[in-house]
């Protein structure tokens, strides 16, 4: 399967903080492969806030790319990631059993140099 960008949007900033774990946990036991990963949260204001410094270039590659995928609540998390999936039921699962809203998009392939 190719890369796909997982948005799991919380209204908890504990069950994406879980979420990104199990993710993880399923990446270091080949279930798939995380790329890159990210929790964001909208503030009071409307802002979005990045957790952690490297999820700072996933945000802003969304906000070119898929920027409806950042729609969310003020006070909502959610988790970003792209990752390559042997299976679709593996995020799919994850994200129903933490009551997760998930949206789900290819992304391109890497160029070929």
């Amino acid at each position: 399967m190719g890369q796909n960008l997982i948005v799991m949007r919380f209204p908890a900033a504990d069950r994406a903080s879980q979420a990104l774990s199990e993710l993880k946990a399923a990446s270091a036991a080949g279930r798939l492969q995380l790329l890159e990963a990210a929790l964001v949260q909208r503030d009071g204001q409307g802002q979005l806030q990045v957790g952690q410094p490297e999820g700072q270039r996933l945000l802003e590659a969304l906000q070119g790319s898929a920027s409806d995928a950042l729609a969310m609540a003020e006070g909502s998390t959610s988790l970003l990631a792209c990752v390559r999936e042997f299976s679709e039921q593996e995020v799919d699962g994850l994200a129903e059993g933490l009551g997760a809203e998930l949206l789900r998009r290819p992304l391109p392939a890497p160029a070929q140099r």
